[in-house]
């Protein structure tokens, strides 16, 4: 009778554990001193998956592409992800 009381015990203070740390790790997701951040910020930051830290990326104003900070065509205001998308964006401003 002892050995059940033992075991039951070890399995109460087991799940009290698995509940206590969740709370924390919502808790601490949920901080009011963390900064808010938008879907896209969150979705480029984002790592591969493979242990990587994510990258800086900036979107394509044209066909909606993200691509890396750096490798991006600027002009005017505006952001592409390539020379191709550039000449279309223009041509299609050029008809507007």
């Amino acid at each position: 009778m002892n050995g059940i009381r033992l075991i039951l015990l070890a399995v109460a203070v087991a799940i009290a554990w698995r509940l206590f740390k969740n709370w924390r790790a919502r808790r601490a997701v949920d901080s009011p001193d963390r900064p808010k951040q938008t879907r896209d910020q969150r979705r480029d930051r984002q790592g591969t998956g493979s242990g990587q830290k994510g990258i800086d990326t900036i979107r394509c104003d044209h066909c909606g592409t993200h691509v890396p900070v750096g490798r991006e065509l600027r002009a005017h205001g505006r952001t592409w992800c390539s020379r191709e998308c550039r000449d279309a964006d223009r041509e299609k401003s050029d008809r507007d």
